[in-house]
């Protein structure tokens, strides 16, 4: 996934682009995730009324929306416009005027450690040493990354992973491991809290299909042999039309204070 991301940064920006509105529905249940990864920082007093929150690779708004909501001074970057755009309607219902949201590259952003804390939430560029310095640059306060650990919760995405790619479905529990050795050979203190909870899935198998398409796209695999595979691997989820899952979601959220 993150060398994809390396060798193919248009693909996946236009990916992106294109299902910004959609993404919030098929991934599953974000605004969970964005809840509960708010009170955390509240609780251990990251992210105050007041405090000033980037938020790098926003998609639609998991995070930003709830941080604003909870009365902090969010900035939200995303270099995919469908996913600003997103997250600018969802916050315009809600009413919310916290969010300052900014389709831009966030190495284009200038190294200047301005906001109270920076995050990152399954954003592959962040995870490595060279990432998180660049998180570093741009905090005054903390910075914090928000990890998936124990695999996808759906059963349906690691098999259709297998299925269509033809390959076992990666593990990302490695970038934890690199994250933690990088902050305790810098000399700094990572504090590292586990969230988990029950989640459901439950979206129209064409609209599930279509966007698997396009996330497949990426990686080579055409439209009409993906469509195939794609459909073939959900039969066992699917019901009156929709695809349904169920599993637990495991997060590891690290954060650190900036060095001096």
């Amino acid at each position: 996934m993150k060398s994809s991301q390396r060798a193919n940064p248009e693909g996946w920006r236009d990916f992106y682009h294109g299902i910004g509105a959609a993404w919030q529905q098929v991934w599953g249940e974000p605004w969970v995730m964005g809840r509960r990864v708010t009170d955390l920082l509240l609780r251990e007093g990251l992210a105050t009324a007041g405090a000033s929150v980037l938020d790098l690779g926003c998609g639609p708004g998991s995070l930003a929306i709830p941080l604003a909501e909870a009365g902090a001074r969010v900035t939200a970057l995303d270099s995919a416009p469908g996913m600003i755009d997103a997250l600018m309607e969802e916050a315009s219902q809600r009413g919310l005027e916290g969010i300052e949201a900014r389709c831009q590259c966030w190495r284009e952003v200038m190294p200047v450690p301005v906001y109270d804390l920076v995050l990152a939430a399954s954003f592959p560029p962040a995870l490595g040493v060279d990432g998180m310095r660049r998180l570093e640059s741009l905090a005054r306060g903390h910075c914090a990354l928000v990890l998936s650990c124990g695999g996808d919760p759906f059963a349906f995405r690691r098999h259709m992973w297998e299925v269509v790619l033809g390959e076992p479905y990666p593990s990302g529990d490695f970038h934890m491991t690199c994250a933690l050795n990088y902050l305790l050979a810098g000399g700094r203190q990572p504090n590292l809290r586990h969230l988990s909870w029950q989640a459901r899935f439950s979206q129209c198998l064409d609209s599930v299909i279509d966007f698997y398409k396009e996330y497949f796209a990426i990686f080579g695999v055409p439209g009409p042999r993906a469509e195939k595979n794609i459909r073939s691997s959900l039969e066992p989820w699917v019901s009156n039309g929709a695809v349904k899952a169920q599993g637990q979601v495991s997060l590891a959220v690290l954060w650190w204070g900036r060095q001096p």
